[in-house]
């Protein structure tokens, strides 16, 4: 009997593991009311019955059967916990049996919502329909078991989603896996985030904005507040990923594990980094923060935006060695960014540093800062550091730095303005378009023009504004928008972009309580102010003698074998600091007028010791009939 019972429980397990598992349902909301709308949990509001932890929650709750199409009617995530997990939530899809397409709309007041694999807002829906997942306290989890897990706003063409995250919201996208967020991720389509005030967002692996179409989809990211941390496993972030991506930071902590890579797989790609507040923190020693890898990378910095690396920027890449990128990084007034040091990958590609009142720091001893050697293969070009009137700060940060190519004063034409139609088609904006430049046909040689659009308190298009004129245009570049509302049929157009050459140049200061080395000659005209540490010219560098030095800390002449290069020519030297000219050196000065003037010697060690030597050769002043004075260093 026992014997037979065993066979007969045996016989009943195999059923049991023969047996299909049940199938995924897709379950429909079901209900029109308004704000603040009926309760998710409930489920006597989905067509049958709540969803289960196989299943997929599908919200269309702008266009519900027999209901104007044009009402909006809500979802209320906040107000009973959801009785158990989900596997899918969709927030605006496709028809599907007797339901419509339609768009949809959740609100997340309190409560958490687990979901196991994927949300997506925007999934499918008629074109030109609006989805919108509003969180405004609560926490979602999607995958935190360690799968993959995605979050997905804006699938399909031509619609327009958004993901707002603010008031005490918490996201946690598979924070130990290989989670990704996708913003904009097909034709035409734009995905939008919004996070505010102290919302906090973990992402196992990272951001991907813009990904596949590279001409009209737009993947927009804006941070006010709170704070944004991407792991990076198995995955980076991508701001422009074959298509466009657009990340705006005017406050709140941005954390990113590895790099960030921006305007990258294909050459009509663009990515553009606007950080005006807040600190942006890229995390990882050793891997290169890329802009423009066959497309555009673009990082503008003012305010009081903080970009922080512990890396090298590689501008301007190619991934086949035919399609070089172009790699732009503007320093605007009160901006700040922190690097070991920027290169390109070859003279074929664009990369451009530009002052405009911002701040550079040194984030480790570099002998090449503006061309870091790298011997792995991704070439070894000079980025082209340009000082526009607004002028540029170094701080040298208490690190050893050496600038072997000069800073330059702008030349050639830039783009003085880009006017628009501010009439009917300036409307109905979502999130700003990114702002693309391309040379014109015929033009050989104009390059580094960037800018973004302002939005009015309607969401209306109201200007452009330029972060960068560029240099050398001959004709007026192309000005291209794209995303930010439906179709690229329906931008504003472009009704002139006009050129004005580029006047003057500012000054350079330093400050810190290290060494900068110029190498180079320079040619901006502003003044060089030295407020801390050394600023040393060294082998062949020379400062253009219309530059007036205030030196309030140490400059200094000098090169490590004491065999005068060059002769230094300068200008005006004036300031409560001290200026040495080493053993073997030349300096000629239209003045000086200094607290303290050493001549001869041997240079501290590495130029970062405290006391200067005393003098151990003969002093010679020559003066010419030109009034110059030239400061000449001999061995007795």
């Amino acid at each position: 009997m026992r014997r037979g019972m065993a066979i007969f429980f045996f016989f009943l397990a195999g059923l049991a593991c023969a047996a299909p598992s049940a199938a995924q349902t897709t379950m429909f909301w079901n209900n029109t009311s308004t704000d603040p709308g009926a309760d998710f949990s409930d489920p006597a509001n989905w067509t049958t019955g709540f969803p289960g932890n196989i299943d997929v929650a599908s919200i269309q709750n702008s266009n519900v059967p027999g209901v104007n199409p044009n009402i909006w009617y809500k979802t209320n995530l906040g107000l009973t916990p959801p009785p158990n997990d989900i596997d899918k939530l969709w927030i605006g899809n496709n028809a599907e049996g007797t339901v419509p397409a339609g768009g949809g709309w959740l609100l997340q007041t309190d409560q958490t919502l687990n979901v196991l694999s994927e949300v997506v807002i925007g999934r499918g829906a008629p074109a030109t329909s609006w989805s919108e997942y509003d969180m405004s306290g609560g926490t979602l989890n999607v995958s935190t078991d360690g799968g993959e897990g995605s979050i997905r706003v804006s699938t399909i063409y031509d619609i327009i989603a958004i993901f707002k995250i603010r008031g005490t919201a918490t996201v946690n996208l598979n924070p130990s896996g290989s989670g990704i967020m996708y913003l904009g991720n097909y034709w035409g389509s734009t995905g939008i985030v919004f996070q505010s005030d102290s919302a906090a967002v973990t992402v196992g692996s990272g951001l991907w904005l813009g990904y596949f179409d590279p001409s009209n989809s737009l993947g927009y990211y804006n941070i006010s507040g709170g704070t944004l941390a991407m792991n990076s496993n198995g995955q980076e972030t991508f701001i422009g990923h074959t298509g466009g991506g657009l990340f705006e930071q005017s406050g709140g902590s941005v954390w990113v594990a590895t790099r960030t890579l921006v305007g990258i797989i294909n050459p009509n790609s663009i990515g553009v980094l606007n950080i005006s507040g807040g600190t942006y923190h890229n995390n990882s020693a050793g891997a290169k923060n890329v802009l423009g890898d066959a497309g555009a990378g673009i990082l503008n910095l003012s305010g009081t935006g903080i970009y922080s690396t512990r890396s090298d920027f590689l501008l301007g890449y190619s991934r086949n060695g035919i399609d070089f990128g172009t790699g732009i990084i503007n320093v605007g007034s009160g901006g700040t960014l922190k690097t070991t040091g920027m290169f390109k990958s070859s003279s074929a590609a664009v990369g451009q540093l530009n002052f405009h009142g911002g701040v550079i720091q040194a984030a480790t001893d570099n002998s090449d800062f503006f061309n870091s050697k790298i011997t792995d293969g991704f070439g070894d070009k000079p980025v082209d550091t340009y000082v526009y009137p607004e002028g540029g700060t170094f701080d040298t940060n208490g690190k050893i730095v050496a600038f072997t190519n000069p800073l330059l004063a702008p030349i050639g034409n830039g783009v003085a303005g880009v006017a628009i139609d501010y009439g009917y088609w300036a409307n109905s904006y979502s999130s700003p378009p990114i702002v693309k430049f391309s040379r014109a046909s015929g033009d050989t040689t104009g390059e580094g023009a960037a800018g973004y659009a302002v939005l009015d308190a309607n969401w209306k298009l109201s200007s452009i504004v330029i972060t960068n004129p560029g240099v050398n245009y001959t004709l007026p570049p192309v000005v291209t928008l794209q995303g930010g509302k439906y179709g690229s049929w329906n931008q504003v157009p472009i009704t002139a972009v006009t050129l004005a050459p580029n006047a003057g140049t500012g000054g350079f200061t330093v400050i810190g309580d290290g060494v900068l080395a110029f190498a180079g000659v320079n040619t901006y005209a502003g003044d060089t102010v030295v407020q801390g540490g050394y600023l040393a010219l060294i082998e062949a560098g020379q400062i253009n003698p219309a530059s007036h030095i205030i030196n309030n800390a140490n400059f200094v002449v000098y090169d490590v074998d004491y065999v005068d290069i060059t002769p230094h020519t300068v200008g005006v030297i004036s300031g409560t600091g001290t200026t040495s000219v080493y053993d073997g050196m030349t300096l000629t000065a239209t003045s000086i007028s200094q607290d303290g003037l050493y001549i001869g010697g041997y240079a501290p060690l590495a130029l970062n010791a405290v006391a200067v030597p005393e003098p151990s050769i003969l002093l010679l002043l020559a003066f010419s009939g030109l009034g110059l004075i030239a400061v000449v260093a001999r061995r007795k």
